[in-house]
């Protein structure tokens, strides 16, 4: 692969992957389209390939990525204090499951997933189940790791 595949081919599947996600969102969104437009299309093409959870409604729109053990779970800089990869993953997942529903937040939600190859329509409960069983697999991974430096 020559330098300029390496960088051209994330790119390529970063833009395909936003212009799916506009093509499935567009009309859902009425306010806020900055929320997709610039800071969800930033995020996808900084992640090219990072599979993701994308949720909009009519006033804004949310993407997470679903959680990936990246080798340690040091506590970092979070929010207004600190907080390690996994806590903040754990606090998404709830996010996801309890506050991102028609019933708190008062509209229709349509929620879609990108596994790495395209995005697809989903449903909250497979959205809440996408999600957990990533997080199931950073626990299996890192619960091991925790039990060494103790």
């Amino acid at each position: 692969m020559s330098i300029r595949s390496m960088h051209t081919v994330p790119r390529a599947i970063s833009k395909a992957t936003f212009e799916s996600l506009l093509t499935l969102t567009s009309e859902h969104i009425q306010h806020f389209r900055d929320d997709l437009l610039i800071h969800d299309a930033t995020r996808i093409y900084e992640n090219p390939g990072e599979s993701f959870i994308h949720i909009c409604y009519k006033n804004a729109t949310h993407l997470y990525f679903t959680p990936v053990f990246r080798g340690n779970n040091l506590r970092i800089p979070y929010l207004f204090g600190y907080a390690t990869p996994l806590e903040i993953a754990k606090g998404i997942h709830e996010l996801i499951r309890d506050e991102l529903t028609v019933e708190r937040i008062g509209s229709p939600l349509v929620y879609h997933h990108y596994d790495g190859r395209r995005v697809v329509r989903t449903t909250h409960e497979q959205a809440v189940k996408v999600y957990l069983n990533a997080l199931v697999t950073i626990e299996r991974e890192v619960y091991p790791l925790l039990r060494k430096v103790v």
